[in-house]
């Protein structure tokens, strides 16, 4: 700065003059600058008739220097390209985040190393441009995977403009299981399921006599106990059991013992009516019986005949009483049992048994026919 003149008591100057000196700019290459724009500050006198008060301002001279440069090369590493991503993670939300696959999203970017500043002493870039085919990260939906037993995510991703200070990014699309009501009824169910969801406890009623011999039909009788669930259609297991429930009761009913012919006396002539639980077991309860005494009866047959024999004895008898021809020949023994021979085998037993009826029989018919025939001579 400049030194002024010397001022009275009105602040004028009192005769003596002053100026501001020329100043040399400082060289500063050095620390990387070039030389200054203005390597010297000239004087720069002030005239005596200028009016110089204490809020008069000060005076600014700016002297600029500018950054030495120098080419980038190799040794430098200059960066001038990178790829922005975004990954998009497919998720199984009900199994833990379990990953379904993922997509990424990829935009190149590319700029040019200009040179490299010695004051900085770092490169100078110029601006990120965009050189792959996509620009920008586009809208995403989360892909269809409903005939994998999911349900889609609700929500998708939105597109996305990449610039030279985007960085890497994220998203995340939760699909979960969807979840069908099933019975022991439902189509396609299988036969282990039908079991978690349906459970029968019967109790069997057999009807037997001494000897352990079936002699009426068992009755049968069951309970049923149901249930509902869900089956997670991603992988096919049963969740979310129901309550168990009945739909017959849960009571077999009392059951009177049938009247069985030839037998008698059950031991239980009423089966009891009795409460089930669920976790009871199939049950079978047997009824014996006694067989039914034999009693007497009136059974005239063997004496019939033996009255036949009698009647046919006394007819032949009768028969061959009085005066018999001379020339009549008894009935032999041998020709009956050529007549017993010529039966059937299975008619022999019956025969056998009346054959003393048969033997008074044959001699009446054989007087007979002996006498007409001495008539006709």
């Amino acid at each position: 700065m400049g030194a002024y003149s010397h001022c009275d008591a009105s602040y004028n100057p009192d005769g003596y003059s002053a100026d501001f000196p020329a100043q040399v700019s400082p060289v500063l290459t050095s620390q990387g600058f070039t030389d200054p724009d203005q390597p010297t500050v000239g004087e720069q006198q002030i005239p005596n008739t200028q009016l110089i008060t204490p809020d008069q301002a000060d005076e600014q001279v700016t002297v600029y220097y500018q950054h030495a440069r120098r080419a980038v090369v190799p040794a430098d590493k200059a960066v001038t390209d990178k790829d922005v991503t975004r990954t998009i993670n497919l998720v199984d939300a009900d199994d833990n985040n379990h990953s379904l696959g993922q997509t990424k999203q990829t935009v190149h970017l590319h700029r040019q190393a200009e040179y490299f500043d010695l004051v900085k002493n770092q490169i100078v870039y110029g601006d990120w441009t965009a050189t792959s085919a996509d620009k920008d990260w586009a809208a995403y939906t989360a892909p269809d995977k409903s005939s994998d037993g999911y349900v889609n995510p609700t929500n998708s991703i939105s597109e996305q403009a990449v610039t030279g200070t985007t960085s890497d990014d994220a998203a995340t699309l939760a699909y979960h299981h969807q979840k069908d009501n099933v019975t022991s009824q439902t189509a396609g169910l299988s036969k282990k399921y039908r079991a978690e969801l349906s459970k029968k406890i019967t109790r069997t009623i057999r009807y037997e006599n001494s000897e352990g011999q079936k002699i009426a039909p068992d009755v049968v009788q069951t309970v049923d106990f149901e249930r509902t669930a869900q089956e997670d259609m991603v992988t096919h297991q049963l969740i979310g059991f129901s309550q168990w429930g009945t739909t017959t009761g849960n009571v077999w009913a009392s059951q009177d013992s049938p009247a069985v012919a030839g037998y008698d006396n059950p031991d239980k002539k009423t089966v009891a009516q009795e409460q089930v639980g669920l976790n009871d077991t199939d049950k079978t309860v047997t009824v014996h019986y006694q067989k039914s005494a034999v009693k007497p009866s009136n059974n005239n047959g063997g004496n019939g005949t033996n009255g036949a024999n009698a009647n046919s004895g006394n007819n032949a008898g009768s028969a061959t009483s009085g005066s018999t021809p001379a020339n009549q020949q008894p009935v032999s023994t041998n020709k009956a049992s050529k007549i017993l021979s010529a039966l059937p085998n299975t008619g022999k037993k019956v025969i056998r048994s009346v054959w003393p009826a048969v033997t008074g029989a044959v001699a009446g018919i054989s007087y007979v026919f002996t006498k007409k025939r001495h008539e006709d001579e």
